[in-house]
C-alpha cells in the first residue's frame, strides 16, 4: 500500500490495526474450535440432566453442579494436567485453580494424579 501526504502516518497505523485484528480472530476461532467439542461432549453425555427440570429453580445452584461436571470432565480428559484441562475449558490456569479449590475438587485432582503414578 502507498501512503503520501500529512495522514501517512495515520493511515498506516490504521492499516496495521485491521491487521491486527484479523489475526487475533483467527486466535480466538482456533481457540472455540477447541472449547466446543468438549461443551458439546459433555451436553450429550449429561442430555438427560438437561431436560430433567430441578425441583427448586435455584439458578446459581444449578451453575455450580454444572461447573463442576465441566472441570471433573475436563480434569479427567485432560489426566490431572490443569492447564490442559483450562485450555479444554476455554479459560486461564489461574481461573480454573481457584475455581477447583472453590468447588471443592481438590482431593479429586489428587486422586486423578495418584491413579497415574
Amino acid at each position: 500500500m502507498n501512503f503520501a501526504g500529512p495522514q501517512e502516518d495515520r493511515l498506516k497505523l490504521e492499516h496495521c490495526y485491521f491487521a491486527n485484528i484479523l489475526e487475533q480472530e483467527d486466535d480466538v476461532s482456533s481457540s472455540f474450535a477447541e472449547t466446543v467439542p468438549l461443551a458439546a461432549e459433555l451436553v450429550q453425555s449429561h442430555e438427560s440432566d438437561l431436560t430433567a427440570m430441578p425441583r427448586d429453580l435455584n439458578l446459581t445452584r444449578a451453575v455450580s453442579e454444572l461447573e463442576k461436571k465441566m472441570i471433573t470432565h475436563a480434569l479427567d480428559q485432560s489426566k490431572g494436567n490443569v492447564a490442559g484441562a483450562a485450555r479444554l475449558l476455554g479459560i486461564s490456569r489461574q481461573l480454573l485453580g481457584h475455581k477447583i479449590t472453590k468447588q471443592g475438587l481438590r482431593p479429586l485432582l489428587a486422586d486423578i494424579k495418584y491413579k497415574l503414578m
